[in-house]
């Protein structure tokens, strides 16, 4: 698959994304998004995502709420990738990193929120053993909603910066390379905790 057939193929899941927060933040800010009881907040969320947007990765999420506005969201993840420019390598992927959110509509049970993120990546070596490491940066926007219990489902979209450095061992040279692409996720999982916002 070339590569503007991969970015061809994830700009579907990506309109559908956006049509989600933006259809959510609408409502919120029609003011059909309530606050409960404030002694019933939420503090912490673990969540799974079983498919990221441009890779296919699982994550597991943990967010930590911080006051009323802030939350702070550490992230681990793998799956299998591909190098740039390399459209016949699929390698093991392996990510961590987290995101500094602020809700800007809502609260940390049903809001939007705006995120900076910001992620490592490493891909295992191919058959020539090459290696390849980046980081990730970037803004999400995020739409976490706790419909009953402690259920909870988070939608993010946004785009990413991505500095790649790709290192041949047996030359032992080393290249880097940067791209912007579209990165989302959609996260199933559990809230707990509780304290005033």
């Amino acid at each position: 698959m070339t590569p503007a057939a991969r970015r061809g193929r994830t700009l579907g899941p990506a309109l559908a994304v956006l049509a989600i927060l933006l259809w959510q933040a609408s409502a919120a800010a029609a003011g059909k998004a309530t606050s409960p009881d404030p002694g019933t907040q939420p503090t912490r969320s673990l969540t799974l995502s079983t498919g990221a947007l441009y890779y296919a990765t699982g994550e597991l999420s943990f967010a930590q709420r911080l006051g009323q506005s802030w939350s702070v969201v550490a992230i681990v993840g793998v799956g299998r990738g591909r190098a740039f420019g390399d459209d016949t390598v699929n390698r093991t992927l392996l990510e961590g990193g987290g995101q500094l959110r602020y809700t800007f509509v809502g609260d940390f049970r049903d809001g939007m929120a705006i995120a900076l993120e910001a992620m490592a990546l490493h891909l295992s070596q191919d058959s020539e053993a090459n290696t390849v490491s980046g980081i990730a940066l970037g803004p999400m926007l995020v739409w976490k909603w706790i419909p009953v219990g402690g259920l909870t489902l988070e939608v993010a979209l946004g785009p990413a910066w991505v500095r790649a450095m790709i290192g041949d061992m047996g030359s032992g040279t080393m290249r880097h390379q940067d791209t912007l692409q579209p990165s989302g996720r959609v996260n199933v999982g559990w809230s707990f905790g509780g304290g005033p916002t």
